[in-house]
């Protein structure tokens, strides 16, 4: 750690600059702290989290990385409509079942723990049996919820996940996109892409020419 902050010479602030770097220096730096000698259970959560440190030199655990904490916002978002739709059901459920099923629905805390489990669909099929022995019109209430809880809002979820590793994606292209390793004042992937085109072109002209001489290249 050391030689990376010297590395930097009469800058070493520029070391910081960076959260991975930063992250590498507390890592290490806290096996030095005093309270954290010996093998403390602290000191060990901190050893397994220097494995974190591999993800700076894969680009595919860094995009993943990169996306899911681009989607905190949005996930946040998720959390709080999710929790409002579960609030709800628990409440309507607490009303309906409370009496009938109170190890079930007899809280409004066990009947949103209910309604959280219920996310799986493992219990959805004994549920709604209990249901349709008090009233048909339960079917409306497991039904709805099923739908709006597990189709809506997982969708939504997912769709937050995928928007922001497209982002991550386009962001690790562009900084791929703005290196020049070998100084021809065009970024290396433009060269690459370039390239490509080029022999797409060969390849199609050669294709072409062949046909034109009606070279057949078939064993």
């Amino acid at each position: 750690m050391t030689v990376r902050i010297l590395a930097h010479g009469r800058t070493p602030r520029e070391f910081f600059r960076h959260g991975w770097n930063v992250f590498d220096f507390i890592v290490i730096a806290a096996v030095f702290l005093p309270g954290l000698h010996g093998d403390t259970a602290a000191l060990r959560v901190i050893r397994i989290a220097r494995v974190i440190r591999l993800v700076r030199f894969s680009p595919g655990l860094r995009t993943i990385v990169t996306a899911l904490l681009r989607s905190l916002p949005g996930v946040g978002g998720f959390l709080a409509l999710a929790l409002v739709t579960l609030y709800v059901y628990g409440m309507a459920g607490w009303l309906i079942f409370g009496t009938t099923y109170p190890e079930e629905y007899g809280t409004l805390g066990a009947a949103v723990l209910t309604l959280f489990v219920l996310l799986s669909l493992e219990t959805l099929p004994d549920l709604i049996g209990q249901g349709l022995d008090l009233s048909p019109w339960t079917l409306v209430y497991y039904v709805s919820y099923v739908l709006i809880t597990v189709n809506v809002l997982v969708n939504i979820l997912i769709a937050v996940i995928v928007n922001s590793m497209e982002e991550a994606r386009r962001l690790e292209m562009t900084t791929h996109m703005a290196t020049d390793e070998d100084h021809d004042g065009i970024p290396d992937e433009i060269d690459r892409i370039m390239i490509s085109q080029r022999l797409d072109d060969l390849r199609s002209a050669i294709t072409d020419l062949e046909r034109d001489l009606k070279i057949d290249r078939r064993p």
